[in-house]
């Protein structure tokens, strides 16, 4: 099955009635029984909320530095829109690096 929220819908089904329907082989029961699917997306239900939270702190993060470096960018931002910042802040600093050259030589801005 690929829909855990079905999965884990069954086994808590068969954990609240271990003597339901037969026919299941005694040793899958004993290997992969409902306890330990639990657990297993229990774990992965974990580790999908940790990788949500780092992506959302990733995302903060690449949007401040953007910004600091004068390239806008809202963490809500798609990703192939950041995967654009390295370049765009590039230009951005090459064009203030290029100002400054002119204010010091006397160009002003």
């Amino acid at each position: 099955m690929t829909d855990i929220n079905k999965l884990k819908e069954l086994a808590e089904r068969y954990i609240a009635n271990p003597s339901g329907a037969g026919g299941e082989d005694s040793a899958f029961r004993a290997a992969a029984n409902p306890q330990a699917i639990l657990k297993l997306i229990a774990e992965v239900e974990l580790l999908s909320a940790r990788l949500k939270a780092e992506n959302v702190a990733l995302r903060k993060i690449i949007s401040e530095c953007a910004t600091a470096c004068g390239a806008g960018c809202a963490p809500e931002c798609t990703l192939e829109f950041m995967s654009m910042l390295p370049g765009e802040i590039s230009s951005v600093v090459s064009r203030r690096a290029a100002a400054e050259i002119g204010k010091s030589m006397g160009g002003g801005e």
